[in-house]
């Protein structure tokens, strides 16, 4: 069944020539446990989900492995179910599609692995349709004597208009097949599949100010991000350690007047309010939900800039300020 017609939204920003480079969207970025081999039928299963509810809406396929936009097809999320088998075994002889990935995988450099999907009529434009599978192999684990390490993002997007309930029964849906170590569903951003500083400028300007909004940056930040949280969204999901290193923490994960708890899969999930809230600090609008969401998640929330970079005008400073944003509301 095609997805339901719905507004698509104006552009945070477009280039000089008019063309979308970012929309504000209804969005997931799920922050999955170290890639293995066992996780290819995991990720085959989320991606059918994915492909079923807007797969029919994405054109064009940007991805580590092409060096050109292909257009986009199911098939090529066939890569991406089978990406966790590279880091310790080879593709099947004489495969040469599936070498490919061995060799955007390669152990001797920074590995990057990625498979975009966008649903512009162009083939550089951003939509608020968005599907994104980010992998990255740190360089100071890659030696011979170390295993590898695979950490990776599942990341897609429907316009902010999308049906709320709807919503968030997919996305629970999909993270429920994945072991999702961490992750986040509510309002955020959706680039086009080759980003512009044009996009990022915008983003940086108005995610300060709108504080519900999760920049979703996480490249080159994976390892940083894997045992600290980002952020806290609308929906903020735990994996089995994160909720352990929250209880050794002494928190404990309960429902209150502003929160509900649930679960998908062995992940819970913290939800913040009826429906996600932006925020704007222009009025002094804290998100209360998502206020005491941060307060409940704070000892496994990052705090500090060590080790990360977001594309865009944000010095360390301010990446630390974003981090903490919740703990300087406005009474």
């Amino acid at each position: 069944m095609p997805p339901p017609v719905v507004p698509l939204g104006d552009p945070l920003a477009s280039s000089r020539h008019g063309d979308p480079l970012v929309y504000r969207v209804l969005g997931a970025v799920l922050h999955l446990d170290v890639l293995t081999g066992n996780d290819e039928a995991r990720l085959a299963e989320a991606n059918e989900l994915l492909w079923n509810w807007f797969g029919s809406e994405l054109k064009w396929a940007h991805t580590s492995f092409e060096e050109d936009a292909v257009p986009a097809e199911a098939s090529l999320l066939d890569f991406v179910s089978y990406y966790p088998r590279t880091i310790d075994d080879p593709p099947p002889e004489g495969d040469a599609e599936l070498t490919r990935i061995v060799a955007a995988a390669s152990r001797h450099s920074h590995a990057d692995f990625e498979v975009a999907m966008t649903a512009h009529v162009d083939q550089v434009s951003a939509s608020p349709y968005y599907y994104r599978f980010w992998a990255e192999i740190p360089e100071r684990v890659q030696n011979p004597i170390r295993e590898p390490r695979a950490y990776s993002v599942l990341h897609f997007a429907v316009p902010q208009s999308w049906p709320i309930d709807d919503f968030e029964a997919r996305v629970v849906a999909i993270a429920s097949k994945l072991r999702v170590r961490w992750g986040t569903a509510g309002f955020t951003y959706a680039h086009c599949c080759r980003s512009s500083l044009r996009g990022f400028d915008a983003v940086a300007a108005h995610a300060r100010r709108h504080v519900g909004y999760d920049v979703a940056e996480y490249v080159r930040c994976l390892e940083s991000f894997y045992d600290e949280l980002r952020t806290v969204s609308w929906l903020t999901f735990l994996g089995s350690e994160m909720q352990a290193k929250l209880r050794n923490a002494g928190r404990t994960i309960a429902p209150s007047e502003l929160i509900e708890v649930g679960a998908a899969g062995d992940a819970v999930v913290v939800k913040a309010g009826t429906s996600p809230d932006g925020g704007d600090l222009n009025r002094l609008k804290y998100p209360r939900a998502y206020v005491e969401a941060d307060e409940l998640l704070r000892p496994i929330r990052a705090k500090t800039s060590r080790n990360l970079a977001f594309l865009g005008p944000w010095e360390s400073h301010q990446i630390a300020d974003w981090l903490r944003r919740f703990e300087f509301r406005v009474s």
